[in-house]
């Protein structure tokens, strides 16, 4: 990473930060943790396929810049964005729209033009939808009301849909995938699929293991996801949108996947080293994508 300045940027209460880019520290030793280990996290790709967009959360030995970076895949640098977490694109590349204190807000990706979006509940996991009109969330707080929202891109006419967590838009904008619930404890652990105006639900999994973090691949074939068993931390997993031909493609760390524009990649979270890995469909030829400059530990995982 390159140290381009410093700047912030407090808005009321929130007193959400903007700064230049750094790089983050090194912490002198990493433990080897299993779960949780989110230190780079949260990739999201932009549809150019030339930016990454990621939350990293802190170095846990000291002090230092924490939050949302967009990493260059041109010349593999990183510059700081602003505090917050869990960012998407829109798809003209223009914005982020990211949460921050347990509320939606948009930013140019510039650093101009900070918009808060969401005032009540608790709400994370914003979506963009593919023509940029809408953007997809979720609210953990009644009142307002639980589960998926859907509201326009400028914040207004918000309506609650219920179902479930952690949404993300079908390519061609009609359903969503999501985590399942409210309902029976097994449910809410499973991904499902919706139409966008919350009718035609459907169970896709049915592990009796966590599964979180659905995304659907840009050709609307198939459905990247995370399962953790009982114990162990999460792995990526991947299945056909009906659910069919369920495969696991990490035998140890893996959360939070993102397919690159065309399909041909998924980045995600590689939580045995606190880094952002990047892996074929299929599993194959994983290789670290962003983290510590000088991890020695490079083996696939």
């Amino acid at each position: 990473m390159k140290i381009l300045g410093s700047i912030v940027l407090v808005v009321g209460l929130a007193a959400l930060s903007f700064s230049g880019c750094r790089n983050p520290a090194e912490p002198p030793e990493k433990p080897p943790y299993d779960w949780p280990r989110y230190n780079y996290t949260e990739p999201a790709w932009s549809l150019d396929g030339n930016f990454i967009a990621y939350e990293y959360g802190g170095n846990p030995y000291g002090t230092d810049t924490a939050g949302i970076f967009i990493f260059d895949l041109r010349d593999s640098t990183s510059r700081y964005l602003i505090s917050g977490g869990n960012p998407d694109w829109s798809p003209d590349g223009e914005w982020i729209v990211f949460e921050g204190n347990a509320l939606i807000w948009k930013i140019k990706v510039n650093g101009d033009s900070l918009t808060q979006l969401t005032f009540n509940g608790r709400t994370f996991f914003p979506d963009w939808s593919p023509d940029g009109k809408k953007i997809a969330y979720d609210c953990t707080t009644n009142p307002p009301g639980t589960g998926l929202w859907i509201m326009n891109a400028d914040g207004t006419d918000k309506k609650c849909l219920g179902l479930g967590r952690n949404p993300d838009w079908s390519p061609d904008g009609a359903k969503f995938v999501y985590e399942g619930g409210p309902g029976s404890t097994n449910a809410e652990s499973q991904i499902w699929v919706a139409d966008t105006n919350g009718a035609n639900t459907r169970q896709l999994t049915f592990q009796a293991i966590t599964n979180r973090h659905p995304a659907w691949s840009p050709d609307g074939s198939k459905i990247a996801f995370s399962a953790s068993a009982e114990g162990e931390g999460p792995r990526i997993w991947i299945m056909n949108t009906d659910g069919s031909n369920l495969k696991k493609l990490t035998e140890e760390g893996g959360d939070r996947p993102c397919w690159s524009p065309y399909g041909s990649k998924i980045a995600y979270t590689n939580t045995k080293l606190g880094e952002i890995w990047v892996m074929n469909p299929d599993g194959t030829e994983k290789r670290k994508l962003i983290g510590y400059e000088n991890d020695s530990k490079k083996q696939e995982r």
